[in-house]
């Protein structure tokens, strides 16, 4: 036997499992605050021909800086001594949350009531960012477009309900000294609670500033 051939069957390579160990532990850390449940994690097989050094430091992981921890995703793993490797990892990463789902065809201006939607357990991957999870989150609010049914609800497509509209008869209120004052006015454009809007007196026909408190009540910042 040639001393080459002695000094080949000397070498040491790396194990394969410690480096799909390390990627899968980079994940689990990653997605440990940002996720309230524990993810289902698949890690690619690395190709049998690959061999890489034995590691004599510890393994180092890393990741882009905009990669996104569900779904598919990439982890690199190097070894800086005796002899430096990269490798990259694939993975896919599963989790599961509560999202609101419409429970029936609903059309735009229509206010939604708490039969309108359900919680489902669903995939994190399929869901679109700005999803709902908390009836409180759109429960009373008015839908801006059409929906189907079984659609996920998100925060952009939903507003809060006009409780004034521009034009409308409304009832103004003024608190003075622990006393109210009731008086009629105009809206000079729409409202949702909480919202200031421009009033018009009809008694003094002043145009003043009030806040949205209830439907067609406006209370008037004195």
């Amino acid at each position: 036997m040639s001393i080459s051939s002695v000094h080949a069957e000397q070498i040491a390579y790396q194990n394969h499992a410690s480096i799909l160990d390390a990627s899968r532990n980079y994940i689990l850390k990653k997605t440990s605050k940002s996720l309230d449940t524990e993810p289902d994690i698949t890690v690619s097989r690395l190709d049998a021909r690959l061999l890489l050094p034995e590691c004599m430091s510890e393994l180092e992981t890393f990741s882009s800086p905009t990669e996104k921890f569900i779904g598919h995703t990439t982890v690199g793993v190097r070894c800086l001594a005796p002899k430096p490797w990269t490798i990259y990892v694939q993975a896919h990463i599963t989790a599961y949350t509560d999202a609101l789902i419409a429970t029936r065809g609903m059309h735009r201006g229509e206010q939604l009531s708490a039969s309108d939607f359900t919680l489902k357990r669903m995939d994190l991957g399929s869901l679109p960012i700005n999803y709902l999870d908390q009836p409180e989150q759109a429960k009373g609010l008015v839908l801006k477009r059409s929906v189907q049914r079984g659609s996920v609800l998100i925060a952009s497509i939903l507003e809060a309900p006009k409780l004034v509209h521009r034009g409308q008869k409304v009832s103004l209120l003024a608190i003075r000294n622990g006393i109210q004052v009731r008086s009629r006015g105009q809206s000079l454009s729409d409202g949702v609670s909480g919202q200031r809007v421009k009033v018009k007196n009809l008694r003094s026909n002043r145009v003043i500033e009030g806040i949205v408190i209830d439907k067609g009540i406006v209370e008037v910042i004195l």
